[in-house]
């Protein structure tokens, strides 16, 4: 808790609950940090502690590797590190009694049992089939229904979390550097980072200065967060939340979204995180929201793409669905262990103009648009392969 920043809550490892309806018990920060490995910046990142439990890969002191920019691998930089994990994967093998084999008993009360009251009729079907009697179950048991998690739960958890693209950190510098011109802040200046991920992006603005408040949904990411925080001895605030749930009332100076955050829901979710995110700003305050160019990626699709990562190979299928404007990636992932997981995600892709209405729906006015990182202010349509969208409230 910071007293800088009064709203800003701090969860501890003990208040954070395993995700309905599974059983497994919720991830603390040192489970996070031991089942995966940390956000590579540079190799300052602290090691990982080797893994304990029977259940947990093996995986080296390495760092995370690098990719190439050239690769058109959606997700890390075409969707955010933020979302949900609560709990552990489930183990790959449970052991349950067969519903054909009865409980053991207690040889020593068994005897003492009264025996049930039957009528005449079932008396006499017992009579006539008494080994078929003995051996039938009583009843059968219907196993519980397995709910099918959200695709933000499936990408961003534990081990999925292995998958996703390395920041350098030459590349966060140079991002922070972005928002902190574009957003034009003054030290000292609150800050809210939304759908923070592995929070490399509000440790460093901490580091310049600024009071940065941090909020994913996953426990996993937000345990590498903090520890990044300490590494750098920072004062970043990390709580975790739904971004459909915020409610603060002119709250921040400044509220960024970076790295395709946006988008996740349907439209009418999406518009109220948005409406939510200008209700916590102050008056004059700005938003900036870093997404994928739908007309720049349109034409792109489908395609397919291979590439690998420490301890697991992927494959993304991406296609384009130009009926809902959504893009559909199916990501298919072999670990070193032989395990294989699939996840399927989509994201809502906006013109320029689409969003511009939803902005000012939301009551916020546009000011400025950017098409690459590299260039403020300059965007040339489906030749920019980012819509990076500057709005104020009024």
């Amino acid at each position: 808790e910071e007293p800088s920043v009064p709203f800003a809550l701090s969860l501890t490892p003990g208040q954070l609950e395993p995700a309905a309806p599974r059983t497994a018990q919720p991830i603390v920060d040192a489970q996070a940090i031991a089942m995966t490995r940390p956000i590579d910046i540079v190799s300052d990142m602290p090691a990982v502690p080797p893994s304990s439990s029977p259940g947990d890969h093996e995986l080296d002191a390495d760092g995370l590797e690098e990719i190439e920019p050239e690769r058109m691998s959606l997700p890390g930089d075409f969707v955010s590190h933020a979302l949900r994990t609560d709990a552990k994967p489930p183990p790959l093998l449970h052991t349950r009694p067969s519903p054909l084999q009865p409980p053991p008993s207690n040889p020593g009360t068994a005897e003492k049992q009264p025996a049930p009251l039957e009528s005449p009729l079932a008396a006499s079907s017992k009579a006539a089939e008494p080994r078929l009697a003995e051996t039938e179950p009583t009843a059968a048991v219907k196993p519980p229904t397995k709910q099918k998690r959200a695709w933000w739960s499936e990408l961003f958890d534990d081990e999925m979390v292995r998958t996703l693209d390395n920041p350098k950190r030459r590349d966060v510098e140079r991002e922070s550097s972005f928002i902190e011109q574009s957003l034009r802040l003054p030290p000292g200046a609150r800050l809210l980072d939304l759908a923070c991920g592995h929070g490399v992006h509000a440790v460093e603005l901490a580091s310049r200065g600024y009071q940065v408040v941090a909020v994913d949904l996953s426990t996993t990411l937000l345990g590498l967060a903090r520890l990044y925080n300490e590494k750098r001895s920072q004062n970043v605030s990390f709580v975790q939340g739904d971004m459909r749930q915020i409610e603060l009332e002119a709250a921040f100076d400044g509220i960024y979204c970076w790295g395709s955050s946006f988008g996740y829901f349907d439209d009418a979710s999406n518009l109220t995180v948005l409406t939510r995110m200008a209700r916590a700003l102050k008056p004059g305050g700005q938003l900036l929201l870093d997404l994928t160019n739908r007309d720049f990626i349109a034409p792109r699709t489908p395609s397919t793409a291979w590439f690998d990562k420490p301890g697991c190979v992927c494959m993304d299928e991406v296609r384009f669905d130009f009926f809902t404007s959504r893009l559909h990636c199916k990501r298919m992932v072999i670990f070193e262990s032989g395990r294989a997981r699939e996840v399927e995600y989509s994201l809502r892709l906006y013109t320029a103009h689409e969003l511009g209405i939803m902005m000012q729906g939301a009551g916020l006015t546009v000011t400025e648009v950017s098409g690459h990182r590299a260039h403020r202010g300059a965007y040339f349509g489906s030749e920019s392969p980012r819509m990076i969208m500057l709005a104020k409230k009024e």
